[in-house]
């Protein structure tokens, strides 16, 4: 129990350190368009807490669902990237994709068996989202094409990885670790939402709020 302890924390250190990237979602500086994509998961809160929650879902349900969640992943996430890149689909609102990393966190803490059918879903919605909201791919073709070879490489790679290595887990502290993981998604799902929601609204009474000049004094 001590062991999934210094998991749980490490998943909350490197979650709840998210909010600071809210804003770094341009490509980085210094970086190439290739790169600055494929780091996408990294810097995107919300697009990362989605990736890590279908992950942990597909790996949660075993082997043979992990399999074929992974494949639905990236068959979705490519249909919405094609979606988006032919306009009038794409941009889907960061609140829907927290509310669905919610969701699945939620089910990541429960650890029960859902089935292929309903892992299948759950992987195929979290894609499409993710696709989805990838809409801005470049001005030339050679940056959108750079653009989505860095978006795909670094969505499947990740969500590859986190549900084979989840896929591997076997005793009893290691579920109880990954249940941990699902509560700290919801936590900072949360946490991120409500901080996307209050900046908005922060911006909006700032802007409307009269200018006043105050006189000096003498």
């Amino acid at each position: 129990m001590r062991r999934c302890g210094k998991f749980g924390f490490a998943i909350a250190g490197g979650l709840t350190s998210w909010p600071g990237l809210a804003e770094a979602h341009a490509p980085l500086a210094g970086l190439g368009i290739f790169y600055a994509h494929l780091l996408d998961p990294f810097v995107a809160p919300s697009h990362g807490l989605l990736l890590i929650a279908a992950a942990l879902i597909c790996g949660q349900q075993g082997r043979d669902s992990a399999r074929w969640g992974v494949v639905a992943f990236c068959v979705a996430f490519a249909l919405g990237l094609i979606a988006a890149q032919l306009g009038g689909m794409g941009g889907v609102r960061e609140p829907v994709l927290l509310a669905a990393s919610l969701a699945l966190g939620a089910a990541i803490c429960l650890d029960r068996p859902v089935g292929r059918v309903v892992t299948v879903l759950a992987a195929a919605g979290a894609g499409a989202l993710l696709g989805l909201e990838s809409e801005n791919a470049g001005e030339t073709s050679r940056e959108t094409a750079l653009t989505l070879a860095g978006l795909a490489s670094g969505f499947i790679y990740l969500l590859i990885l986190i549900a084979g290595l989840t896929v591997g887990f076997k005793k009893h502290w290691h579920r109880v670790g990954v249940r941990i993981a699902g509560s700290w998604i919801v936590a900072a799902s949360v946490l991120v939402l409500a901080l996307s929601l209050a900046a908005p609204a922060k911006r909006n009474k700032v802007a409307a709020a009269p200018l006043t000049l105050q006189r000096p004094q003498c």
